[in-house]
């Protein structure tokens, strides 16, 4: 065996070990357990289309936060400590369980029971024997196999059954609706026709020595938001010296219960500049201008088995993001003063991504999104479509056509149209699919015809061993041309793919979760690509761990290079440490870099970062120091390294928009343009109607906490405790 097969036996048999031990550790229990997709009714009434389950030869396994969400019940569900507490219907009926004590109590009743054989901890919920959960709460669960559904029989009233009698005595349907039902009613958006604009402006200033040459640059950008044309407006503009000013605006409007455009019943309607939709196997997306209506569900993923992430980043703003957990990559702002991650695939199950986006003042926010791939499974008659036309920023027309079809609630069929520009050429595709869902396991089976040309046929499979996620795809090609697969004169006519995702729960509750990514194509010459990718991270002694090996190998030399990074919070101090090696085709340390944040006073924060380059060899020492509050943000930030070159620059950030409540102007430090606010007034509601009545008194010196629900509210910050106006927050008897 030669060195080179060594080293890729080395690297990956730490995967393989790790990923056996999971897998063998949970295959015994779940090997026999099947997974469900169940409707759930309520008195006739569908409160879910489909909610997880698992089955085996005895029980029913049921998710409890998420039955309890539907139910209206007050209980909420830990996963970090495989806790659940709250109350049954009435706050005195308290409720608790911990399973790794195997203890419950309900009421006045207090027991023990079986967690290993009644119990299953996955990664978005805590799934309970539908005995159990007879018995700990007011219902009766009855599971139809052949069909499906779940129908709940309440034995007591519950809170949803109460509102559900309120919306009949107002005149409403709830009957004909499938929905979520929520604590109170939903309110809809009233657009305008022109507002005032919500502005983020940024002025930048930066003197430059790089290779002896001295310049100095300046900068101004914008982005504006208001409602315009009864419609959502965004205006970025970006300002340069000797550069022609760049305009880029969007108008939309989004609406979940697909009411837009009359008879299309649009859930979107996007006009003017944002990104174009890519097409698995046919073409990747470009920004550019053009018009987009869709009647899909607003939380589905863009495709079937990806999910492309975008959205506007002020300039200087960077954005992580994780990946159930993982570290994946990170982006600065674009020219368009956006982010993308295109194409980020699925795996079967709950798919978390969480987004950390960090501005030059050393602001910090957070989002964070979920996906399911049931979610793509079209309900039975139902028609789902996508139609976009759009030109790229040199002018090519991208179309596409995106239809889904529901044959049965275990089948959806799909079909499209796709003119995308290949090279100096404009080729068009159509494709179609059928897409499955069983107990465990979904999967594809299509074929893509570029017309006139070639063609390319594809199967793929998704299921899940134990708590490890695994995707394989193979594709079959025969003159087949498209920017995923360029034929270049020597053809793709075979590519495979394997994805593996979990995480590994090591002694002591670590987790280490990882995603190993293989791909290979033959082209008809016989030349083989593979290539390779790994990342596990680590969460140990309060410190995130991220480790990315990325494996190319080809006719030529094989390539291989990975990262590790690290990150910290010490107290108010904030570091991230970054080092870059290389393993083929030689063993060396690239890059180098460490960077930190502290706050020195409240609104105040101080930089330091120190990046060193191997190869050069060069080392950058950076400094900043920034003003994060109040009316305006300001920042100084320097640096210079080994070859006297030097970098000195300040930015003036001013966000400014209107107080509709107050009739005035508010400036501050952080960016509003993008962000949404409640006006929120409570009151004690003495009749529980959920409405404000004459002589219901407010109430004052309320505290609103919504950003760390674990977090006492006598340690909210001040700024988060002003009262705003939001009609259907009561305080009930």
């Amino acid at each position: 065996m030669d060195k080179r097969k060594v080293r890729i036996f080395v690297l990956l048999v730490p995967f393989l070990l790790l990923l056996h031990s999971s897998v063998r550790a949970q295959s015994g229990a779940a090997a026999s357990r099947e997974f469900l997709l169940l409707e759930v009714q309520l008195d006739g009434i569908t409160l879910s289309e489909a909610i997880p389950a698992y089955a085996d030869s005895s029980h029913t396994f049921l998710p409890l936060g998420s039955l309890a969400n539907l139910l209206t019940l007050g209980i909420d569900v830990s996963l970090d400590t495989g806790t659940a507490e709250g109350f049954i219907v009435t706050p005195e009926a308290l409720f608790g369980l911990d399973v790794q004590r195997g203890r419950v109590s309900y009421g006045p009743i207090s027991e023990n029971f079986d967690p290993s054989r009644l119990v299953i901890i996955d990664e978005d919920d805590i799934y309970i024997a539908s005995s159990l959960l007879e018995r700990w709460l007011p219902i009766q669960l009855d599971v139809n196999y052949s069909r499906l559904l779940l129908t709940v029989i309440a034995k007591v009233r519950l809170p949803l059954q109460a509102k559900l009698e309120r919306l009949r005595r107002q005149g409403e349907s709830p009957e004909n609706k499938t929905a979520r039902f929520q604590r109170f009613p939903k309110l809809k958006p009233e657009y305008q026709l022109a507002t005032v604009p919500f502005i983020d402006q940024t002025l930048s200033t930066q003197a430059t020595r790089q290779a002896d040459q001295q310049r100095i640059d300046n900068r101004y950008s914008a982005f504006l938001t208001s409602d315009l044309l009864y419609m959502e407006s965004a205006l970025r503009i970006n300002i340069e010296e000797e550069d022609e000013p760049d305009l880029r605006a969007t108008l939309s409007r989004y609406d979940p219960e697909g009411e837009l455009l009359g008879p299309l019943e649009a859930t979107s309607v996007v006009l003017g500049n944002y990104g174009s939709f890519s097409n698995e196997n046919i073409n990747r997306a470009e920004s550019g201008n053009g018009v987009t209506v869709s009647n899909r569900l607003l939380t589905t993923s863009s495709s079937y088995d990806q999910q492309t992430l975008e959205g506007d980043l002020p300039p200087g703003w960077d954005v992580e993001l994780y990946y159930n957990d993982v570290f994946v990559g990170l982006q600065e702002a674009n020219e368009e003063g956006r982010y993308r991650f295109e194409d980020l695939p699925l795996n079967f199950g709950r798919n978390d991504f969480r987004l950390v986006f960090n501005g030059p003042l050393g602001q910090t926010r957070v989002e964070t999104q979920s996906f399911d791939l049931s979610d793509s499974l079209v309900p039975p008659g139902q028609f789902k479509y996508r139609f976009s036309e759009h030109r790229d920023e040199q002018g090519n027309p991208r179309s596409t056509i995106n239809t889904d079809f529901g044959l049965t609630r275990q089948l959806t069929a799909s079909a499209g149209y796709v003119r995308t520009p290949l090279g100096s050429e404009e080729e068009e595709y159509g494709y179609s699919d059928i897409r499955m869902f069983g107990a465990g396991w979904s999967g594809s089976v299509g074929a893509v015809d570029q017309l006139g040309h070639g063609h390319l046929t594809q199967a793929s499979v998704r299921t899940r061993l134990g708590g490890t996620s695994v995707r394989v795809a193979h594709a079959l090609l025969n003159d087949f041309d498209s920017e995923i697969f360029p034929a270049n004169n020597d053809p793709v006519t075979h590519s495979t793919t394997l994805r593996i995702n979990g995480a590994l729960r090591l002694p002591s509750n670590w987790l280490l979760p990882f995603t190993i990514d293989s791909a290979n194509e033959t082209r008809e010459s016989g030349t083989v690509l593979n290539t390779h990718a790994a990342r596990i991270s680590a969460y140990v002694w309060g410190s995130v761990l991220t480790n990315s090996l990325n494996w190319q190998e080809t006719m030529g030399p094989t390539q291989a290079n990975g990262s590790f990074t690290a990150s910290r919070r010490i107290g108010a101090l904030n570091f991230r440490s970054q080092l870059d090696y290389s393993v083929q085709p030689d063993y060396a340390l690239t890059a180098f870099g460490i960077n930190g944040s502290l706050p020195i006073r409240r609104g105040y924060r101080f930089s330091a970062g120190i990046n060193h380059q191997f190869e050069s060899p060069n080392t950058r020492y950076s400094l900043g120091l920034a003003k994060t509050a109040g009316r305006f943000g300001l920042a100084f930030n320097g640096s210079y390294d080994d070859n006297d070159d030097y970098l000195v620059g300040a930015q003036l950030f001013v966000s400014i928009g209107p107080r509709p409540h107050r009739r005035s102007w508010r400036s501050g430090a952080r960016p509003v343009a993008d962000t949404g606010a409640t006006l929120v007034r409570v009151f004690h509601d003495r009749n529980n109607n959920g409405l404000r009545d004459n002589q219901e008194p407010g109430l004052q010196d309320v505290a609103y906490w919504p950003m760390v629900p674990d977090t006492p509210v006598d340690q909210a910050p001040k700024a988060s405790r002003s009262l705003i106006d939001y009609r259907h927050v009561a305080m009930r008897q």
